[in-house]
């Protein structure tokens, strides 16, 4: 009787271990095992690094990151056009951007139609610079989803006429945002 051959993935396996220093199949001690335990302990030890890193940057990002409602901001007509405090125009501070959530424009009157614009200024309330909807008297609401509408610092929200005002006197705009640190946006687009 002939002895049987290694199977060549046997003798893979035992070329594989010796090549590592990892003791042949069946043995369960030597300097082969201790490297691959040492090995598993390092990659253990990486990935719990990760994961506390992970949870901090979490914990930074909560706590750097605000949900709120705005105060509502009147604009009145005045020869048919809004008007407004610049001051008053909402929009985030410097090294911060808000991703509106929601916006509602009360006191639309008759067929009036109202633009929201994204502008630095009531002056800056150009077609090209519109977004959203137009608001009407029947759909004074707007819900862009969380990074739909983003102002960045500077830029404010403003409200403009599309075409004359007829009836209406006044509007008031208010809406709930996200404020953030600049630097963490990429956090919310992902």
């Amino acid at each position: 009787m002939t002895p049987r051959r290694p199977r060549v993935s046997e003798a893979i396996d035992r070329i594989a271990a010796q090549a590592v220093g990892a003791p042949p199949p069946g043995q369960l001690d030597g300097p082969g095992l201790q490297a691959q335990l040492g090995a598993l302990v390092q990659l253990g030890s990486r990935v719990l690094d990760a994961h506390q890193a992970s949870l901090q940057h979490h914990a930074r990002l909560s706590a750097a990151v605000r949900f709120f409602d705005w105060s509502p901001v009147q604009f009145t007509v005045v020869s048919q056009a809004l008007t407004t405090q610049i001051n008053e125009l909402p929009g985030p501070n410097d090294g911060y951007v808000w991703a509106i959530q929601a916006v509602n424009v009360q006191g639309i009157a008759g067929s009036d139609q109202i633009g929201l614009y994204k502008a630095p200024s009531i002056a800056l309330a150009l077609p090209q610079l519109q977004r959203g909807p137009v608001f009407t008297a029947g759909s004074p609401f707007w819900h862009p989803g969380k990074t739909g509408f983003l102002l960045l610092p500077k830029e404010s929200i403003v409200l403009a006429g599309i075409g004359n005002l007829a009836t209406t006197t006044s509007v008031f705009l208010s809406g709930t945002a996200i404020n953030l640190p600049l630097a963490m946006v990429g956090d919310l687009l992902i």
